[in-house]
């Protein structure tokens, strides 16, 4: 009966990789520069969050790799249930209230973590387009392109 279970959670942790390297792949193929307006939404930022601090230090220490357009990753409390999340969103120094983003579903089901990283990221003065996903735990950050406008549109 052991062995059984082992082997269960073992597949368990190869479909996982498997979704990330999913991610990994789709990534690579395509181009995330150009943002299709037709699916953009307005998010509001994240109000509080025990991740909030820990984002932000984590972001001042990386913000050369950031600015350079290199992808960054670090590791949070993974999420049992929490499937594959993968977002490009913009964040403008003229909108203080919500970023904006590339997202298909309601805006009640944007990831929280994705949320706080967004706030995280104004929070630190760093405007501009990014892609981010979230896998096992695993967060990763690219910076697509600073800030595309400063005045009100």
């Amino acid at each position: 009966m052991g062995l059984q279970h082992r082997d269960i959670e073992r597949s368990k942790r190869v479909a996982a990789n498997k979704r990330f390297e999913c991610i990994c792949t789709y990534r690579a193929k395509h181009s995330f520069r150009t943002f299709d307006p037709k699916i953009m939404q307005k998010i509001k930022y994240a109000t509080h969050s025990k991740y909030l601090s820990d984002f932000e230090i984590w972001l001042s220490t990386m913000e050369c790799a950031i600015k350079a357009g290199e992808t960054v990753s670090t590791f949070v409390e993974p999420i049992t249930g929490f499937l594959p999340e993968q977002v490009r969103f913009e964040i403008l120094p003229d909108e203080p209230g919500v970023f904006e983003t590339e997202w298909l579903y309601a805006k009640k089901n944007f990831p929280s973590r994705l949320k706080i990283l967004a706030t995280a990221l104004r929070n630190c003065g760093f405007y501009g387009r990014y892609f981010s996903s979230h896998c096992g735990g695993k967060m990763e950050l690219r910076r697509i392109e600073q800030a595309v406008s400063v005045g009100p549109r």
